[in-house]
């Protein structure tokens, strides 16, 4: 059996960003153990999202050798996050994925902004992850869980 992860960022907004390419990524590989590796305990997003078989705990250290397959979805921030997954080599990710494609002198000098500086929005770069893994299928919408604000106000 294979062993595929992802990863959900402290961001809410980049987690429920990234949950269409969780879903393709899950009908991609259905057959797979899928492990999402989340900075954040008890990840508010991930709640009742119900495609994942397990949840692990990220932090720096964690050893990623485990997995076959780890997509990276785009992230606003943590380069630290970044580095660590990038380097391991069956990592697929925007920062791979388009780097030939960079927009503007400085990001090609750095490399520091592969994810923001492509004109395109979160989800276009997600989806574009996702048809590098082998998903046909229709785009699918952001998962955004609703109930009890209180719950969320704990991540501020």
């Amino acid at each position: 059996m294979r062993t595929l992860a992802t990863f959900a960022p402290v961001e809410l907004g980049d987690t429920i960003l990234a949950t269409p390419l969780y879903r393709a990524l899950r009908a991609s590989y259905p057959h797979a153990h899928f492990t999402v590796l989340s900075q954040l305990p008890n990840h508010p997003v991930l709640e009742g999202f119900g495609v994942f078989d397990s949840v692990e705990h990220y932090n720096l250290e964690t050893d990623l050798s485990a997995f076959d397959l780890l997509v990276l979805p785009v992230l606003c921030g943590d380069n630290d996050v970044r580095r660590h997954l990038e380097s391991q080599k069956n990592v697929i990710s925007a920062d791979r994925l388009y780097a030939a494609r960079r927009e503007s002198f400085s990001n090609k000098w750095s490399g520091v902004y592969s994810n923001v500086l492509f004109y395109k929005h979160q989800v276009e770069l997600n989806k574009g992850l996702s048809l590098e893994v082998g998903d046909e299928g229709p785009d699918i919408a952001p998962y955004c869980p609703q109930g009890d604000s209180a719950q969320f106000e704990r991540h501020r």
